[in-house]
């Protein structure tokens, strides 16, 4: 399918106007679809929303793994809870976010004017400039337990008496955290970013049930994009070169961190 993507692209392949042909365009696809504004919005949208939601989950994910990592009470009860966004289908997931952010009987708005925060119901993903901020804050809700996952499994293999003997040699918790904790950390770190930056690139389902793309394209990535040219314009050969553009930027992205990965473990 990857050999057949990249062949489709260099020619011309529309099923709704078959008076177009079929033949050997070599990169006039690239230059079509570099040349739509809307292509280049759909990158833009796409790094933002993964730059931002993937740093959120790593903060989200990194604090919880560390709560979860203590000694308390229902900890095994509390594990299972934060996991549950993540065990949930994406599109069950999306559906109860539209439902909540609903202007009319959406549960964020009630209690933003209960507490005085609104003055009036807000449409959350009927607006340009809240419809993203929507996207996001349910992607972090969905997926932030991916990277606990990682970071908890990764906290518990930390050798108990390194923090014992910090703690014999004067060094406090924030301290402890920085010399110890976090370069234990930094290798699944770096695997728990390279798969969410991965996965936020291809996001398609979350915003294709939540908004589609909309409103006026604020929140059309590089999949909803690459939809709309092969199924819904039945472009397929422009969706191929978007599908071709889309691979290589997650496979530089994914060089880029296997070789800084594999680096900082020859420096150690």
């Amino acid at each position: 399918p990857l050999l057949q993507t990249i062949v489709t692209s260099f020619f011309v392949d529309r099923p709704a106007e078959p008076w177009m042909g079929n033949d050997f365009i070599g990169l006039k696809n690239y230059k079509t679809i570099f040349s739509d504004p809307v292509f280049w919005d759909s990158i833009w949208n796409t790094i933002y929303f993964s730059v931002v939601s993937v740093v959120l989950e790593l903060v989200i994910g990194f604090a919880v793994a560390l709560l979860l990592n203590r000694k308390f009470r229902g900890k095994g009860l509390m594990r299972v809870a934060v996991m549950l966004p993540w065990a949930i289908p994406t599109v069950i997931a999306a559906n109860a976010f539209m439902f909540m952010y609903n202007d009319i009987y959406g549960v964020f708005n009630d209690l933003l004017m209960r507490v005085g925060i609104l003055d009036q119901p807000v449409a959350w993903l009927g607006s340009t400039s809240t419809a993203m901020l929507a996207v996001i804050v349910a992607d972090v809700w969905k997926c932030f337990p991916f990277i606990t996952i990682i970071l908890l499994a990764n906290l518990q293999s930390i050798p108990a008496d390194l923090y014992e003997s910090a703690t014999i040699d004067g060094a406090n918790k924030v301290q402890a955290f920085f010399n110890i904790t976090l370069p234990f950390m930094k290798n699944a770190i770096f695997t728990a970013l390279l798969l969410r930056i991965i996965d936020a690139i291809r996001v398609f389902d979350m915003i294709t049930v939540l908004t589609e793309g909309g409103p006026n394209d604020a929140t059309n990535v590089l999949m909803t994009n690459i939809y709309r040219y092969t199924f819904r314009y039945m472009n397929f050969d422009l969706g191929a070169a978007a599908s071709v553009v889309s691979f290589l930027l997650i496979l530089a992205i994914s060089l880029f961190f296997i070789v800084r990965l594999a680096r900082k473990n020859d420096l150690q």
